[in-house]
């Protein structure tokens, strides 16, 4: 009957030191054999029984390696440092994949004013008469004695401008309305 490869590590001490290390424990956790070498009895001892309290705890596919946990261990204190030790790892991660993402997404401001350049440039090169873009119009109290349905006109020559004072509590917009240009100029002046 063929012999089944144990999940946990195991302590060995090898005949002859492999360089400067004469300890190693070897496993295989997830069938594969794996070999960790150590200068002292006392780490190697140290690093199998953490692992082997790892799989015991988590299964072989929750393993984490010594420097592993070293690190996650840094990391965490480090939050702590900031006021941040209720964060988690994980919770950290997730925020920097996001702003990672997040900066995928975003555009330079040099590309932002070479877009809204393009877009206006864009609406300048077409006909404004074919478009129905040319329209400014201004409500009318605002804009009493200086437009009327014309467009801009002189005033009258023998009535001098009255324009009546108007209370402009809020100004909500202003639209100024442009006649179509085939109907000729708005504006009629007399050169004496």
């Amino acid at each position: 009957m063929p012999q089944v490869a144990s999940k946990t590590f195991e302590f060995k001490e090898a005949p002859r030191p492999n360089g400067r290390c004469k300890f190693y424990i070897y496993g295989y956790p997830k069938g594969k054999r794996e070999v960790v070498w150590f200068r002292t009895e006392k780490d190697a001892k140290k690093e199998m029984k953490l692992r082997n309290d790892q799989i015991t705890a988590f299964g072989v596919n929750a393993m984490v390696t010594g420097e592993e946990a070293r690190i996650l261990n840094d990391n965490v204190a480090r939050l702590a440092e900031i006021g941040e030790s209720r964060r988690s790892i994980y919770t950290a991660v997730d925020e920097y994949i996001a702003r990672r993402k997040a900066q995928g997404k975003s555009i330079t401001v040099e590309e932002l004013c070479n877009r809204v350049v393009a877009y206006y440039d864009n609406l300048l090169s077409e006909d404004p008469t074919q478009s129905g873009n040319v329209a400014m119009v201004r409500p009318a109290p605002c804009s009493n004695g200086t437009v009327n349905d014309a467009g801009h006109v002189a005033p009258p020559e023998e009535v001098g401008q009255v324009t009546p004072v108007t209370v402009k509590l809020v100004t909500a917009g202003s639209v100024t309305s442009v006649p179509f240009a085939a109907l000729g100029p708005g504006l009629v002046t007399t050169t004496v």
